[in-house]
């Protein structure tokens, strides 16, 4: 009997296990041939497919880090019925400034609105003046191997400055002064990117409002870290870089902000003992004299007579002391 039971369940197992050895599919290894135009197209078709997949979640990425608000050291906004006062302390170097949100990726950069049609006509003109200086010299400046995407974007933003301006030794020494500090440098690339999407707007180069979001929120992020540092709120470095977002505001982000950026510069100078105190930095000096005066789309500097762009504060900034009345 326990024979025949052992008999029975040998037999039940091998019968399982056939049963089970049928039920699997083997694992089987399919070569193909990559030359056959049906397989290369399905491979292109594929690999274009998870490409494009992975840009389209980096560039969601950026927009939504880009689109958070950041805070300034420098204050809260006052309310709209409350002078604006200029801070005395250190601690407080621009407590007329408000938090300074960075732009919506989403929104394409564009420059305050005009009261003026001549005004707006003015800013065509300069447009246009632009996109032929580019026509004429090509597109983008060549690129060779080995150059980084912030050399070529600041080869791009050299070689389309404004035809009419004479004074590049002025134009070199500012660029050379503000790559020398990392809040500065990012708020100079944020501004070339959108000076070029500006220009060139297109999807293809949609990529270019990107970079410029995403270098405004590290050059702030930097800046608002800086302004933190005990003794060193209005330095150089930090005076630069307030003077640089307040021109990129001023050309392309909300008009509503230029005041305030505009008072924690003038409180920052105040400080130091007014613009004749920076004579140690010629390079910074120079655009502190010239912003009052600068026109739109000139970073923070002015052109010659012959410009067509309109200034980019006409009815000033008054940085300087008013004159005493004798």
């Amino acid at each position: 009997m326990s024979s025949s039971r052992r008999n029975s369940q040998d037999g039940n197992t091998e019968s399982g296990q056939r049963r089970g050895s049928t039920s699997r599919r083997p694992n089987l290894i399919e070569f193909v041939d990559s030359q056959d135009p049906n397989v290369r197209s399905a491979i292109q078709r594929h690999t274009a497919y998870h490409s494009a997949a992975q840009r389209r979640d980096a560039r969601s990425r950026l927009l939504r880090r880009s689109s958070q608000t950041r805070y300034l050291e420098w204050g809260r906004r006052p309310s709209q019925n409350t002078e604006v006062t200029p801070a005395t302390s250190s601690t407080s170097s621009a407590s007329s400034v408000s938090r300074s949100p960075v732009p919506s990726g989403s929104e394409r950069p564009q420059p305050p609105s005009r009261e003026s049609s001549g005004q707006t006509e003015q800013e065509s003109e300069t447009s246009t003046s632009l996109s032929e200086t580019i026509s004429n010299s090509g597109t983008a400046p060549v690129v060779g191997p080995g150059i980084s995407d912030e050399e070529s974007i600041l080869q791009f933003y050299r070689s389309t400055f404004c035809q009419h301006s004479s004074s590049k030794d002025v134009f070199n020494s500012a660029i050379a002064y503000i790559l020398e500090h990392d809040a500065a440098r990012h708020l100079l690339l944020a501004y070339s990117y959108a000076m070029r999407w500006r220009l060139q707007a297109s999807p293809e180069t949609v990529q270019d409002q990107v970079e410029a979001q995403s270098h405004l929120g590290r050059g702030t992020n930097i800046l608002w870290n800086r302004l933190r540092m005990p003794g060193h709120a209005s330095s150089d470095s930090n005076i630069e870089a307030v003077l640089l977002l307040l021109a990129y505001t001023a050309d392309f982000g909300q008009s509503s902000e230029i005041r305030l950026h505009a008072d924690a510069l003038r409180t920052m100078i105040d400080q130091r003992g007014g613009l004749e105190s920076f004579g140690h930095n010629p390079a910074l000096q120079q655009q502190l004299w010239t912003i009052e005066r600068s026109r739109k789309f000139h970073l923070t500097l002015g052109c010659d007579a012959p410009c067509t762009s309109p200034l980019r504060f006409p009815e000033g900034l008054r940085l300087r002391p008013p004159p005493e009345e004798s």
